[in-house]
């Protein structure tokens, strides 16, 4: 049987690495219907995810406030979560 990703594991997926991902490239790389949804989902669920203006990071320029987005991983007790 296929096995379909969820949405929000989709997105932790490629936050996964620790860089800054713009909106832009979440939404070309994937069909999220709504993914600050699926941002509110994952921050529901313990992620603490940071967000702050793209600026044109990614290389392209916005005419929006478009913004980036980062899994920021924490030390807890030694251990990297």
């Amino acid at each position: 049987p296929l096995l379909v990703m969820s949405q929000s594991k989709q997105i932790l997926q490629l936050l996964n690495d620790g860089e800054k991902h713009c909106v832009t490239e979440i939404l070309e790389r994937m069909f999220i219907v709504d993914y600050r949804r699926r941002m509110c989902d994952l921050k529901e669920q313990g992620y603490n995810l940071i967000s702050e203006p793209c600026g044109g990071r990614c290389g392209r320029r916005h005419n929006s406030g478009v913004h980036c987005w980062q899994l920021k991983r924490e030390l807890k007790q030694g251990i990297l979560i």
